[in-house]
């Protein structure tokens, strides 16, 4: 089973297979649900892509950083205003070592803040603006 299907993402996502591992990302039209649950502010209906995931092939060896890098130079993560992604355990080679799924997260989340993504603290969701176009007191809380 690919790792698109595992995580139930839709097919207008794009995935690319790489050296270093394979990238899922795609843009999010339907904004309703990330407004109610506090993902995003209200009201807001700009560019918005989903990171559905990095999978590097050979963890710690430097991999996801490529991957990272990568994905964030693309055309769709510079045009974007906000990238989102949730940090989801168990799933990779990365996560075959029996490391609990909550410090699992809280490896993800580490990883992901080097790059500039945020915490939303209502969950493990995390969201990175990408040209300051969202005002400071607008943003996720």
């Amino acid at each position: 089973m690919k790792v698109h299907e595992l995580l139930n993402l839709h097919e207008e996502f794009v995935h690319k297979e790489l050296k270093a591992g394979s990238l899922t990302y795609g843009w999010k039209d339907d904004l309703e649900e990330e407004e109610h649950k506090g993902y995003i502010p209200k009201g807001y209906s700009k560019r918005v892509l989903e990171l559905g995931g990095i999978y590097a092939n050979t963890p710690g060896q430097g991999q996801g950083e490529t991957l990272m890098k990568y994905f964030l130079s693309s055309p769709e993560a510079k045009s974007a205003e906000l990238i989102f992604l949730d940090p989801f355990p168990g799933l990779g080679p990365n996560f075959k070592s029996g490391v609990s799924d909550e410090d699992q997260i809280k490896m993800l989340q580490k990883f992901y803040r080097r790059f500039g993504f945020r915490n939303n603290p209502k969950g493990t969701r995390m969201w990175l603006v990408q040209k300051g176009t969202i005002p400071e007191d607008r943003l996720p809380t």
